[in-house]
This record gives C-alpha cells, sequence and structure tokens, in this order.
C-alpha cells in the first residue's frame, strides 16, 4: 500500500470516528440489507383482505405455485444481503451508529421481528427505523409515464401490520417468484449440459451465502458454485434472462403513485433511493411536486456502484449536481445510507441527528401518528402487538391446544388463540402477561401460575427457515386434567381442545392464527428452549 493510500485510509478512519463519537447526534445509516427468508405461507394473510376480490385473484397465483412446485415454497422469499438484520443491528451498535433502517426489498416480514428484538436489547441495537425499498415500473396510476433505469425508491416509518400494504407487497413477491421460477426452468432447458438446480432446491439452500433467486446476480454465482470448472459468461446469461422476462406476458406492473398512497395509508414517507443511479431525475420534480416523493437519499456511497459500472460516472456526477440544485428548491428532508449488503460499507455514509429528526417531524406533521419516533424507541405498529396464548396440554400421548371463537366483530365465529383485552382492565397497573392471564381467568376459568408462562422467541431455529411472527404467542404447560369453561357474556364464543391435526382442518381458523401452526410445529419437535 502506497503512502497516499495509507494517508487517505487513514483520513476515512478519522472521518469515521469523528462522524459517531459525538453525543449529541445521531449517524443514522438507513439504506442496507440483510439475508432473512421471509414469506407468509399459502395465502393466509390474504383471508383478511378489505377487498374479497382482491382475495380471489391473489389466490389465483397460489395455486399453480402449490400445484407445481415444492411445498414449502410458499413459505419463504430472501433478500439480497449477506447478513441478519440482528447481526447487522449489533454491527451497528459496535460502531457506534446512533440509528439504522434496514430496507429490504419488497420485504416487509422482517421489521416487526427485528422491532421487537431492538427494543428487547436497548444495550446491543442502535435506534431502529421500519422500512422497505422497492422499484415502481411507471410514475403514474395510468401508467403512461416509465420511471427511469436504476429509479428505486424506500418508504420509512411504515407500519409492517397495515393490512393493504402487506398485501400489496406479498402479491409482489410471489409474482416475483413466479418468474424467477420460470428464470429456472428455461435455463434447465437452454443449458442441459449443467446442473441447474430445481427451483424449490434454490428457495431452500442453506449453504449458499445468500438466497440463489435473490436476483439475476446471485442466480448466476449460485449456477457456478454447482458447476465447478465450467464457464458461464456473466453478459451472456444475463442477457438470456432479461430475454426471458420480455416473453413473459402478464406480469403485474406498478406506479411509484399507487406506492407512494401505500406507504401513506402505512403511516410513512417516501424517499427517492440513490438519485445519483437514475437515468435521469427528469420526473423526481414531479414527484416531488406531487408529494409521491416527500425526501431524496442525499448521501450515498456511489463507489462500489461505480466500480461495477464504470461508464456511469459522468452520469452520477450529473445527478448528483442537478440532486443538489432540486433539494435546495424544495428545501426537501435527505436521508442517507450506505446501501451495505455484505457489512463491508456499514456506516460509511448516513445522516445526521438534525437531519433524523427533521424526517421524523414530517412523518408527524404529514401523518399526525403520534407513536412515530423521533427520538424515542417507540413506533406505531408496536402497539398493535397482542401476544395470544398457546396453552398445552397432553392427552394420551398427543399434544391439545386450547382454542377459542369469537364473539364479536368481522371474524364471529373464526377459532383463534386466547388473547388479552386491554379493553376490560384499561385503568388496571398490571402487565401484558397479567393481562392476559386476567383475560383467560375472567373468560375460561383458568388459573396459571405467572412462572409457567414461557414466551416463545420470536423467531424460528434457522434449520426450518426463520419463521417471522409479530404477534409471537406466551407457551403454558398445563396438566392434562386442566379443562375450560366458557362463561357467559365473555368475548368468547366457545373453547376447545385440540390438534395440531385438527387445527389444520379447520375451515375458519383467523388469519392471523394460521402462522402459529409452524410454531407449533416447532413446540413439537421441541425446537425450541423453554
Amino acid at each position: 500500500m502506497s503512502d497516499e493510500q495509507r494517508s487517505d485510509e487513514q483520513r476515512s478512519d478519522e472521518q469515521r470516528s469523528e462522524q459517531v463519537s459525538d453525543e449529541q447526534m445521531i449517524y443514522a445509516d438507513l439504506h442496507m440489507h440483510s439475508k432473512e427468508f421471509i414469506g407468509p405461507r399459502k395465502g393466509a394473510y390474504f383471508n383478511h383482505d378489505i377487498d374479497p376480490r382482491g382475495s380471489q385473484a391473489l389466490m389465483q397465483i397460489f395455486k399453480p405455485m402449490e400445484n407445481h412446485s415444492d411445498p414449502d415454497m410458499t413459505r419463504k422469499i430472501g433478500s439480497d444481503g449477506t447478513k441478519t438484520t440482528i447481526e447487522i443491528l449489533q454491527a451497528a451498535k459496535d460502531m457506534g451508529l446512533g440509528a439504522i433502517s434496514i430496507v429490504d426489498h419488497w420485504n416487509l416480514k422482517t421489521i416487526p421481528h427485528t422491532m421487537i428484538w431492538a427494543l428487547e436489547n436497548p444495550d446491543k441495537a442502535p435506534l431502529y427505523l421500519s422500512g422497505m425499498e422497492c422499484e415502481p415500473d411507471f410514475f403514474d396510476m395510468e401508467h403512461t409515464k416509465p420511471m427511469p433505469d436504476g429509479a428505486e425508491v424506500i418508504g420509512y416509518y411504515i407500519n409492517p401490520d397495515n393490512k393493504r400494504l402487506s398485501d400489496f407487497v406479498t402479491h409482489r413477491m410471489y409474482a416475483n417468484l413466479r418468474r424467477k421460477a420460470t428464470w429456472v426452468k428455461s435455463l434447465q432447458k437452454s443449458m442441459p449440459d449443467f446442473d441447474i438446480p430445481s427451483f424449490g432446491r434454490c428457495l431452500n439452500e442453506r449453504n449458499f451465502e445468500r438466497n440463489p433467486l435473490a436476483n439475476k446476480k446471485a442466480l448466476y454465482e449460485y449456477i457456478l458454485t454447482k458447476n465447478p470448472g465450467k464457464d458461464i459468461n456473466y453478459k451472456g446469461f444475463s442477457k438470456f434472462i432479461k430475454e426471458v422476462d420480455a416473453e413473459m406476458e402478464n406480469m403485474p406492473k406498478f406506479s411509484l403513485q399507487e406506492f407512494s398512497a401505500l406507504v401513506e395509508n402505512a403511516g410513512g414517507i417516501v424517499s427517492a433511493a440513490h438519485p445519483g443511479r437514475w437515468e435521469s431525475l427528469g420526473l423526481l420534480e414531479e414527484a416531488i411536486e406531487n408529494d409521491f416523493v416527500q425526501m431524496v437519499e442525499g448521501k450515498y456511497n456511489y463507489g462500489p456502484y461505480l466500480k461495477r459500472n464504470p461508464n456511469k460516472h459522468e452520469q452520477v456526477r450529473r445527478n448528483v449536481e442537478q440532486l443538489a440544485r432540486i433539494v435546495n428548491k424544495y428545501q426537501i428532508p435527505i436521508s442517507g445510507g450506505s446501501d451495505d449488503h455484505d457489512g463491508t460499507l456499514l456506516g460509511t455514509e448516513g445522516i445526521r441527528k438534525e437531519e433524523m429528526n427533521r424526517i421524523a417531524r414530517l412523518a408527524l406533521e404529514r401523518h399526525d401518528l403520534q407513536g412515530l419516533l423521533i427520538e424515542g424507541r417507540q413506533n406505531e405498529s408496536l402497539s398493535k402487538i397482542t401476544r395470544r396464548l398457546l396453552l398445552q396440554r397432553v392427552t394420551r400421548g398427543v399434544p391439545e391446544y386450547l382454542v377459542v371463537q369469537k364473539k364479536k366483530t368481522y371474524y364471529a365465529g373464526s377459532w383463534t388463540f386466547p388473547e388479552r383485552h386491554g379493553e376490560e382492565t384499561r385503568n388496571m397497573p398490571i402487565t401484558p402477561e397479567e393481562k392476559l392471564m386476567f383475560t383467560v381467568n375472567k373468560y375460561l376459568g383458568i388459573d396459571l401460575e405467572p412462572a409457567g408462562l414461557k414466551k416463545i422467541p420470536d423467531y424460528a431455529p434457522e434449520s426450518l427457515g426463520p419463521i417471522i411472527y409479530f404477534n409471537v404467542p406466551y407457551f403454558y404447560q398445563a396438566d392434562r386434567s386442566l379443562d375450560a369453561r366458557k362463561l357467559e357474556n365473555g368475548h368468547f364464543r366457545s373453547a376447545d381442545w385440540m390438534t395440531l391435526k385438527e387445527l389444520r382442518a379447520l375451515s375458519n381458523l383467523h388469519p392471523e392464527s394460521i402462522p402459529v401452526l409452524d410454531i407449533i410445529v416447532n413446540l413439537e419437535k421441541r425446537m425450541y428452549k423453554l
């Protein structure tokens, strides 16, 4: 290493140290990616769609996937990073970063799990903000203006439990899976002399450092590992994938206007990601004027991008200059982040406390949501957490679980697991655990010992693939003689004990209880340390 290079690195280290050591500020890295494998199972999240026609249309996607693919493929879709969200949070804390947002492509399901972990481990995590990155196809709902190449946007402060946004995102995820299933099938036909793993194997690969189906580059690298000694030209591979995409019909398209409306409905705000990489910024001003975009990513590390695309230097330079004029013209807030995927860029770019507060104030002013964070550790979506109860007894060697039938609301008659009812105990200074025990005692006649109430981990062991579930239940091992009685004028129509097989056979299991079945599988396989 030359003295000049060593001097530049030392100066860079000194700058970073200066950035993260000031106790009066938050240095926030808001743009990075994790490697979590996420996804709802077989349409479970669609059963409560506001528009029944939306559910019917979305279910059409699942039928061919279930009939022609690995049965477990509908559980997982991966992001394109190489670290988990927890690893990123811990690394950011060690570096002294004050705030962080992990904005995986089309991925909301990691947010609750990450948020809960950050809140429960404040000594191991910086301030965590929800976020998701995506790439619109068009500018407007009428699809008259295509977005420029390289144009991506990020939604921040979004509530991942918002049904409209989560249904839309999941629809897109499964459309993307269908597209990538076509990639694999087409490659198998065109490259008979190569080992092209099946679609199911690609989804379930655990030894590859990141999801083989994250993007065409990841699939290319994965195929190389399966064909040692064989040469595959990446330019030719990329061209082939583009031709496959061009031949696909009826792929759903969406617009920036549509995404912005969904993000606003979920309590969030939209930022234009890495605008220097956009083919042009012609539509950015129009997006700001129409309130499709509320801020821009003014701090971004373009180094890795330019190393991969050396011919883009002039475009990036021109866009960065134009962006400065746009920011000054509209006095729009700036976000910033490293766009880190592999852990090497974490903390190299970001924004300071003043800009963080400005962005948070913008969210509060636009949506008047008191739960949105400024400097605290509260988030609107966390107020919706209701931890249910998995009450298990074993009868003749077979585990059974207590379920109740809802009496009120749109889901009257559906079966679910017991949950606390806070409105009955609003003025009582008790913990969520005590509220849960109070509810089952009042409405089911069951007395629980506090020491027996165990919290199930927020995500499943890696061996089955992480099962991220917002409302992670508590677990209680009961004596086999325990029974429940339905009390009059309670919240539940009836109560019963059911095995896992019986629960799976229910046609009216509440949508939010369906993911709990995966947790029961883990319980019965003794995969949790409770």
